[in-house]
């Protein structure tokens, strides 16, 4: 049966977390008794008998699934005032239990995980996981965005006084409950820079980048090179482009051999008008750049197509959290996983690494368009610029 659990009740005392699905257990139960009865015994329904059989024995086997989640039960309580964790789970009464103390929770751990859609393509979604020590880990809940994860990752680290374990990157970083409040700038230079970012400052462009820096601080910027053609954007609005002068041309036609003579010419210009605007639109998002803009008090990240940037949202450097060099998630439609999470930890699907900027309201991801080594000169221009170097 799913592991994970979702969280019920929370109070000064305990949390409780518990199999939330039996609701959708005995919805199962009643579609497949339905389909059980209509096709194998009711004479409401009519079609060949060996399909009708076919069609009763799937009922049969969506209403034993749901009879079987109805019984299944997973429940975990946190005890905060006796610093205790019991979880119980099992069929009716053939349940196993699992105690222990806080002191046996290693953290409570946020990691990307992939699911497949139903056209291949992988799907990232954030997974919460309470790490123990000398058991599996337990799934305490799945998110399809990246800063409510976080929010939940840093509320429950708090409320359990246990460390936070982020394997959202490519190492893991541990952050004990006092430290999470902690903007960047108060935490230590090697956890901020790294070992290989070891020197304060801005440090020189590495050689053949396309990236720009300009100004002095506190009022530098940076231009990133642009994000480039993409085959997709080509086909939506190349599609849109074509659709429009197809529309266009059509009534024209219509207009001049006398067809339709009542079309509105304004109308013919609208649709020619919206094909030439689709098909701008292709070169001018490829040559869309990034940007970020330095103030003395803020880090406000944008972009910038043809003169000043537009889109500009400041993030106040005292409220960043952590810069980061992270593997891009996956393409493809970030929803709730279905949490059908088997022992061990699905593979991470191999991509491009991006800049990540992390505060406690706002995660910007930039830069998956640079080399490694321009990612990692833009991680430290970023510190650089949080430290006041």
């Amino acid at each position: 049966m799913p592991s994970q659990v979702k969280l019920i009740r929370e109070n000064e005392r305990e949390l409780v977390f518990a199999y939330p699905y039996h609701i959708a257990s005995w919805f199962a139960v009643l579609i497949g008794g339905g389909m059980l009865y209509l096709f194998s015994h009711s004479t409401m329904v009519g079609g060949p008998a060996i399909l009708r059989w076919v069609v009763a024995a799937f009922g049969l086997l969506i209403a034993l699934a749901g009879m079987a989640g109805s019984v299944y039960s997973d429940l975990l309580t946190l005890d905060r005032m006796t610093r205790t964790y019991t979880r119980r789970k099992g069929y009716l009464r053939k349940t196993t239990a699992q105690s222990g103390s806080f002191d046996d929770i290693q953290g409570v751990a946020l990691q990307v995980e992939y699911d497949s859609s139903s056209h291949g393509q992988p799907i990232a979604y954030w997974a919460l996981r309470l790490v123990l020590r000398n058991a599996d880990s337990i799934s305490i809940g799945s998110f399809g965005s990246e800063q409510p994860a976080y929010a939940r990752l840093a509320s429950l680290a708090k409320t359990l006084h246990v460390a936070a374990i982020d394997r959202t990157g490519d190492q893991e970083t541990i952050t004990q409950p006092e430290n999470l409040d902690q903007p960047l700038v108060r935490k230590s230079p090697e956890r901020n820079r790294g070992p290989q970012l070891s020197a304060k400052g801005i440090p020189p462009l590495p050689s053949g980048s396309r990236i720009q820096l300009t100004g002095a601080a506190p009022q530098r910027s940076i231009v990133l090179p642009p994000f480039g053609f993409s085959a997709g954007i080509a086909l939506v609005f190349g599609w849109f482009a074509i659709i429009s002068f197809g529309m266009g041309i059509a009534g024209l036609r219509d207009k001049v051999s006398g067809r339709h003579p009542l079309t509105p010419w304004g109308l013919i210009a609208i649709t020619l008008l919206l094909g030439v605007f689709f098909f701008s639109l292709i070169p001018a998002i490829s040559c869309i750049r990034a940007v970020v803009r330095e103030t003395s008090t803020n880090l406000s990240f944008g972009q910038q197509l043809i003169g000043g940037p537009f889109g500009l949202k400041p993030i106040a450097k005292t409220d960043i959290e952590e810069i980061l060099v992270k593997t891009a998630p996956s393409p493809g439609t970030y929803q709730q996983r279905r949490p059908d999470l088997s022992k061990g930890f699905p593979q991470p699907v191999p991509g491009k690494h991006e800049v990540c900027i992390r505060s406690a309201s706002r995660v910007v991801r930039i830069g998956r368009n640079l080399s490694r080594e321009e990612q990692d000169w833009l991680r430290q221009a970023l510190l650089s610029m949080i430290e006041g170097a």
